[in-house]
């Protein structure tokens, strides 16, 4: 293969690999693999490629680091995107990052994103109306990536999608459901130093929100939880890391190598 296609098959076929590698691995596993596919355009087209920035972006996203993914899509904001691939995730990172509105598309994959996209946005009956229509066309299509790519929509919202009597009436929709549900827990990857001293996945969620700088109300909106419930699992990390105050818990997770410094891109 060679041209635009050449380009569009390296470029879904890095989107794979980064994904699977985060979603198994974590964040320094995903990064890596992000900087091998970085070098081997550059080798190849002597320039950056702006879809893998854009991927970059997404990652931090789904780390809770929105200042961070918010500087990769600024790097890309003036650069003209010729991918296709770069478009779609462009605009998905867009809208859940609150910069764009939500818009409706005709794929089976963008009507799943979309109905996840709005559910964000929404509260109550419209929330859960979302999540069923989503749900709904994952099982037509047999899809369970974009639930993952857009994991953060489903937090909190766990035992109200499965007693939706849609679902309960249908014992093979609720196995789905219940599938998505667990592979979204298990894509939160704790990373290993934290793990071997007993950190919990939501415990590590509250931590990874703070390299983005977001106070206890900011992390209770993205997790969809409560302040008080942010505050309980702060103190218990406190305890678990030996530290005190918040600023002692960021250099901890800094010198442990949990947290990144800020990358320098040119």
């Amino acid at each position: 293969m060679n041209g635009d296609s050449w380009s569009e098959l390296f470029f879904q076929l890095t989107r794979i690999c980064v994904l699977s590698r985060y979603f198994l691995e974590g964040l320094h596993s995903a990064q890596q693999e992000i900087e091998l596919f970085q070098a081997d355009y550059v080798r190849r087209h002597a320039g950056r490629a702006t879809t893998i920035d854009v991927l970059s972006a997404m990652v931090w996203r789904l780390e809770w680091n929105s200042a961070e993914a918010e500087r990769y899509l600024e790097m890309v904001a003036d650069v003209e995107m010729h991918s296709a691939v770069g478009g779609f995730l462009l605009a998905e990172q867009r809208v859940l990052l609150r910069q764009d509105e939500p818009t409706i598309s005709d794929s089976p994959r963008a009507k799943i994103v979309s109905e996840l996209q709005m559910a964000q946005s929404q509260r109550g009956q419209a929330r859960r109306n979302s999540f069923e229509r989503a749900l709904r066309n994952a099982f037509k299509e047999g899809q369970i990536a974009p639930f993952l790519e857009n994991r953060d929509a489903l937090l909190g919202m766990s035992s109200q999608i499965t007693s939706i009597p849609a679902f309960r009436r249908r014992p093979i929709m609720l196995r789905l459901v219940n599938k998505i549900l667990k592979s979204v827990d298990q894509s939160f990857v704790i990373p290993e130093p934290l793990r071997k001293i007993g950190f919990s996945r939501r415990q590590y969620r509250v931590v990874a929100a703070l390299q983005g700088g977001a106070t206890n109300k900011q992390i209770a909106r993205q997790l969809r939880t409560t302040e008080a419930t942010v505050k309980y699992h702060l103190t218990s990390v406190y305890r678990i890391t030996s530290v005190s105050k918040r600023l002692e818990l960021i250099e901890f997770m800094y010198k442990n190598r949990i947290f990144y410094r800020k990358l320098d891109v040119c």
